[in-house]
């Protein structure tokens, strides 16, 4: 039912948007629902249904995005309290399913933390990234030809302490980076 539920979902999405077929493949039922915030105890069972679909990217249009990058995004609602602990919630069941997903570069050349590090994700969520891919905190900010934005493409070489503190992000976040990667604010 969920699975059905989901593929109307990006149908009608698809629809909405056009210039796309009608019908999303079920590769993509993962990418659905977790942009549909679905609950962690779905989200597992689709896990559980779809085993493979959470290393399966989203197609071009999509700049080529695991689920993962998708539930980095925090939730921007004015009931952020018990909807953050779900986002966080939601990224460990996708993590626990799919570890490697972290190392993931999207077609933009974006990996998972740099989505969170840009969409000011909860502190849990970034250390959740660290914890499961430590080497993305020596890794440079490199966006391909894809990225659209200027303000993004101006931080190209940034390590993610760097783009933390250029985003005006929290003074937890920007700790837990340095406490990560104390190297990152060494002065050669």
């Amino acid at each position: 039912q969920l699975s059905k539920y989901y593929n109307q979902r990006g149908s009608k999405q698809h629809d909405d948007a056009g210039s796309r077929s009608n019908a999303l493949e079920d590769h993509h039922v993962i990418h659905a629902a977790v942009q549909a915030r679905i609950t962690v105890e779905n989200l597992q069972q689709l896990l559980s249904d779809y085993p493979t679909n959470s290393c399966c990217k989203r197609d071009f249009f999509n700049f080529g995005v695991l689920p993962l990058h998708i539930a980095v995004t925090p939730h921007n609602d004015a009931s952020a309290g018990e909807e953050n602990d779900q986002d966080v919630a939601r990224v460990k069941c996708i993590l626990s399913a799919y570890p490697l997903g972290a190392k993931h570069l999207d077609l933009r050349g974006r990996l998972p933390l740099h989505h969170a590090l840009l969409q000011r994700a909860e502190a849990e969520v970034i250390m959740l990234l660290i914890k499961t891919n430590p080497i993305s905190l020596s890794l440079p900010f490199v966006p391909t030809k894809l990225e659209t934005s200027d303000d993004v493409r101006s931080m190209t070489g940034f390590l993610p302490f760097h783009l933390s503190c250029c985003l005006d992000l929290s003074i937890s976040v920007i700790f837990d980076l340095i406490q990560s990667n104390p190297c990152c604010i060494s002065i050669n």
